[in-house]
């Protein structure tokens, strides 16, 4: 009896131990990037209760957790700067499974994410869609095989889920050709000032509004959000948390520099309440990977004849809010795109120029970068003096430029609330002097404030201003 029972307690026994296997989120894997001189957080699954060690190949400190009831386990580990490649070998502490990652580096890590203009890929939608630069990028990929990418796949989940699929590439031209645009661009100027690999996360989904990527509990905060009514939305990516559940939460707590944002047009017709969601989303976000300042990047909405019309006002009206975000958000910067856009497609070619003014934004306000001018010219005051309006202007660089046969794009009216298109003209380095034949007595000016209009005023340092209007006439175009 005795020996039954020691045989039956050793086969239980060698049955936990051949069980005993880690399973690592797919986010973790050979050919990732971790944010280098950062406490990063790596978790999994193991059997309940097994201690699990991970040995870092770059100092070869071992690092311990205890899965919990449900076998799941986190643990922080140090990272140096910027290097590689490296290996982090996980282990079972009472024998068992063993698990090693390789090609590992450490460097720079930015979680992208939006609708569909993050998800247009290097490769374009040909032939329609295409993307400036996209040859090149393509032709001299392996110069660049140090920025690596992680595809969180669509999906939607009632719950948040714990893991998520995709998998870890390198930059060669056959991974790149079907990763985000904006993002490798915007990862590829960084590259070439920092010189560290750069790994970018990119989770996102086209036509998806800004609720989709929110938890329950976020929108509750941020409040105005008609939750039975976008529960309702046809297209899934619309309706909220369903994204966030099984492609945010996967991937909360992966140390990373900073959130590159790119999501406005499927939320146009809701514009009121969108500077409150956006700050109550960025909040929550920070939160979840315990980063409360963590730099987060936006990107304007470009130039599109929404709703069939280049001249109804449905997205400069929104883009307003995502200028007014700023009042609300710390470490909150956005690039200008007045000037990118397509008069007949929503996805803009220019990922190029876009990037690369996103990256001038980190370069400098992230980094720290000397010899960047990320700040487009911003309406400092306007001046209603007679017939003439006066535009004054900050960030003007070294004075206000114009490309092209005239300043574009302004446009006064009178009492009576209709617009004209107006002359304008550079009268000093900051300032602009506008003037309308039809409007004698003008009482209100706008910019650009169209679904789609060309501009051609810049400032020195090729950055153009956002939309912009004095009035709050929100149903005059």
């Amino acid at each position: 009896m005795k020996n039954l029972v020691l045989s039956i307690a050793l086969f239980l026994a060698a049955l936990l131990y051949s069980r005993a296997e880690i399973v690592l989120p797919s986010l973790f894997g050979d050919n990732m990037v971790l944010q280098q001189n950062a406490r990063v957080k790596v978790w999994g699954e193991a059997n309940a209760y097994t201690r699990i060690s991970a040995t870092c190949s770059w100092d070869h400190r071992t690092y311990s957790a205890k899965a919990d009831a449900a076998g799941r386990w986190s643990m922080y580990i140090e990272t140096p700067e910027a290097g590689g490649p490296y290996e982090i070998s996980f282990s079972n502490m009472v024998g068992g499974d063993k698990l090693t990652l390789q090609q590992v580096y450490i460097g720079e890590v930015w979680i992208c994410s939006g609708q569909s203009n993050m998800v247009h890929p290097v490769r374009g939608y040909l032939p329609k869609q295409p993307i400036d630069g996209s040859a090149e990028a393509l032709a001299e990929a392996d110069k660049y095989k140090l920025i690596h990418s992680f595809i969180v796949p669509r999906d939607t989940a009632g719950v948040p889920q714990p893991m998520c699929g995709g998998e870890w590439k390198d930059g060669s031209s056959e991974n790149i050709a079907g990763v985000s645009a904006l993002a490798y661009f915007y990862a590829k100027e960084l590259y070439k000032a920092l010189n560290v690999p750069v790994g970018i996360i990119v989770s996102s989904w086209g036509s998806s509004r800004i609720e989709a990527w929110m938890s329950e509990a976020a929108i509750k905060d941020a409040g105005g959000v008609d939750v039975e009514r976008l529960s309702k939305e046809s297209k899934i990516q619309k309706r909220p948390s369903l994204a966030y559940n099984a492609m945010i939460a996967p991937i909360e707590g992966y140390a990373a520099r900073g959130f590159l944002w790119c999501q406005l047009g499927a939320n146009r017709k809701d514009y009121a309440n969108y500077t409150s969601v956006l700050a109550t989303m960025v909040d929550s976000w920070r939160t979840a990977w315990g980063a409360p300042d963590m730099p987060f990047i936006n990107v304007q909405a470009a130039m599109f004849p929404w709703d069939g019309s280049a001249d109804k006002i449905t997205l400069p009206l929104i883009v307003e809010k995502q200028f007014e975000a700023r009042k609300l958000i710390d470490n909150y910067y956005i690039a200008t795109a007045t000037d990118l856009g397509s008069p007949k497609e929503p996805h803009y070619p220019q990922k190029n120029v876009n990037a690369a003014r996103l990256a001038g934004m980190a370069l400098k306000y992230v980094y720290g970068k000397d010899g960047y001018h990320p700040d487009a010219p911003d309406f400092a005051s306007v001046d209603f003096k007679g017939e003439k309006v006066v535009v004054t202007f900050t960030n003007a660089g070294e004075g206000l430029v114009c490309k092209g046969d005239k300043v574009l794009a302004f446009e006064l009216a009178g009492k009576d609330r209709k617009f004209y298109p107006a002359e304008a003209r550079i009268t000093a380095p900051d300032k602009v002097t506008v003037e309308c034949a039809e409007v004698l007595e003008p009482v209100a000016m706008r910019y650009a404030f169209r679904n789609y209009r060309e501009v051609s005023l810049y400032n020195s340092y090729g950055q153009t201003p956002r939309v912009y209007r004095t009035d709050d006439w929100d149903d005059v175009f």
